[in-house]
């Protein structure tokens, strides 16, 4: 089987498309760029893609993954130069491999992000991390439930210069357990009170179960 992992990225210009937006985009990308589409089988065929770990809207990365199958085996340095040639502004390939099953997205266990605000009152990370509990209420499509999010949070810190504060949090993400960065600031309004404005989020990096980083 001809499987492809794609790593892109999604800056400022892109961080508003949905996720569903996004798999048009890249759809139309690949047709446009040439690459030999494998289909599913049926009354409604549609091209075998995998996304790992869907992006919010409203934030950037600079390490998205798609999984493709082609019909057949590509030049990779080529196909992504084609690709990049029709992408949408805010949207970049970076790399493109041969996939690994070995590697596959269901293996993602955590990821990293970079969140920068502004504020005249500093979260206190190690104090955060040292509470017994910090339970929070998590909205899914099966209802509300509150939760201790803190044993979803591998690393929490700051840094804060002339009111512009920057965290970095490494949390459990993927099919197992998912925290997503959103609530890890919503937890530290509700518990600090910082009254962070300017929100900007940043996926910076995704692993899989033996701390490897995906690709």
């Amino acid at each position: 089987m001809n499987k492809y992992r794609i790593k892109y990225e999604r800056n400022d210009d892109a961080r508003f498309i949905s996720h569903l937006d996004l798999m048009r985009t890249m759809n139309r990308a690949l047709r446009r760029g040439g690459a030999p589409l494998e289909y599913t089988k049926g009354f409604n065929p549609h091209s075998i893609m995998t996304v790992a770990l869907p992006l919010s809207v409203g934030i950037t990365s600079e390490c998205e993954y798609l999984d493709i199958t082609f019909s057949k085996s590509v030049d990779t340095p080529s196909l992504k130069d084609k690709l990049n040639s029709v992408m949408p502004s805010g949207i970049r390939v970076l790399e493109i491999r041969c996939a690994d099953e070995e590697r596959a997205f269901k293996y993602i266990e955590t990821a990293r992000y970079t969140v920068t605000f502004t504020t005249d009152t500093p979260p206190d990370c190690e104090a955060f991390m040292a509470m017994d509990e910090a339970v929070v209420t998590k909205r899914s499509k099966s209802g509300e439930k509150q939760e201790n999010i803190l044993p979803d949070i591998h690393e929490l810190k700051s840094e804060y210069v002339n009111g512009l504060c920057q965290i970095e949090m490494h949390l459990n993400a993927g099919s197992k357990r998912n925290l997503k960065p959103e609530l890890v600031m919503s937890a530290l309004e509700q518990f600090q009170n910082i009254g962070a404005e300017n929100i900007k989020i940043h996926r910076s990096g995704i692993y899989f179960d033996d701390g490897a980083e995906v690709f």
